[in-house]
């Protein structure tokens, strides 16, 4: 597993162009707990999920976490996030949230064809309506722990993001200009940083 490689290269980026953001990401989160988030879920979380929040439990400020603008939620805040919707999917009560109600926008073969499933977990928002969930209950066509995206009125997003949380490390670790470190120029380097020229 490569997350703690992709962290550490992350971590290098930070301190040589942008110190003070790095102190934005939290401490990792305890092993406690992952097991109470699992047993909320009902379910285990992909390895390279909890890998990556074993390092760092998401992060306090809007950092780009996976492109223009999106924020890692701490571990409290995605099992908050996952009862407030499983409560209103059980009700039926907010946006058609309902059991086996479909979204506006039908998505690929391996993404559930329905508004929100409790097997997705948020994990990362861009602050408004568009959120990054960890898909634990894909399609036939899918994988499990797949990264996907879910619109507060349109549903899930027709393709899926990533395979796994992995995988969207490799990319936030490979290529900071379009991930996590977007913004990092103008919002928290004392000098003016050609970032896709920095790494």
């Amino acid at each position: 597993m490569l997350v703690t490689h992709y962290w550490e290269r992350i971590e290098a980026w930070f301190l040589q162009h942008a110190p003070l953001a790095w102190k934005t990401y939290l401490p990792g989160c305890t092993e406690e707990g992952l097991l109470e988030a699992e047993h909320l879920f009902d379910q285990d979380l992909p390895e390279d999920f909890k890998t990556s929040y074993r390092i760092h439990n998401g992060c306090s400020s809007f950092m780009n976490g996976i492109d223009e603008m999106s924020q890692f939620f701490d571990l409290h805040s995605i099992t908050r996030i996952w009862d407030s919707k499983r409560f209103a999917w059980q009700e039926g009560k907010s946006n058609d949230r309902a059991p086996g109600v479909k979204p506006s926008v039908l998505s690929a073969a391996d993404i559930q064809p329905v508004f929100w499933h409790p097997g997705w977990i948020d994990f990362a928002s861009d602050g408004s309506d568009y959120v990054y969930c960890l898909d634990l209950a894909p399609a036939a066509g899918g994988k499990m722990g797949q990264v996907i995206g879910w619109d507060h009125y349109d549903g899930p997003q027709r393709e899926v993001h990533f395979s796994g949380f992995e995988k969207l490390q490799e990319k936030q670790a490979q290529a900071p200009e379009y991930g996590i470190l977007f913004s990092v120029r103008r919002r928290w380097t004392e000098r003016d940083i050609d970032v896709r020229n920095s790494w």
